[in-house]
């Protein structure tokens, strides 16, 4: 069965989810809470009624989602795949940064330069 989660990306994305999160209406002043996210290389991750904190590698991948997002945030349509992960296409591809990787629980991923992975089981 494949499920389906619609995921708003607010500002950039790529590995270590931080695992915080907290319901959308618990929600302080967003620009502030950008502004800091931004300082500490993290972002926000809508999934439902909750936001997840994920923190970002210091990557060329990761720059230029970031980059992008900046500018406006997305949404993902994402399927569930083998038990263990979420996977939805990007509208849009990213430059790789090709390495073997032991991904865990929370992490996430670029696969294929235009897919973005969310770990949320072991392989």
């Amino acid at each position: 069965m494949r499920i389906r989660k619609s995921i708003m990306i607010f500002m950039s994305c790529l590995l270590v989810l931080s695992g915080c999160s907290k319901p959308v209406d618990d929600m302080k002043d967003e620009q502030l809470e950008e502004r800091q996210n931004h300082m500490e290389n993290k972002i926000n991750i809508i999934v439902g009624d909750h936001i997840l904190t994920a923190t970002l590698l210091d990557n060329i991948p990761a720059q230029s989602l970031y980059e992008i997002l900046e500018k406006s945030p997305i949404t993902i349509d994402m399927s569930d795949y083998g038990g263990f992960e979420k996977v939805g296409q990007l509208p849009f591809s990213l430059p790789s940064q090709n390495e073997n990787i032991q991904t865990e629980p929370g992490d996430l991923i670029l696969y294929n330069n235009n897919s973005f992975v969310i770990y949320y089981g072991v392989n």
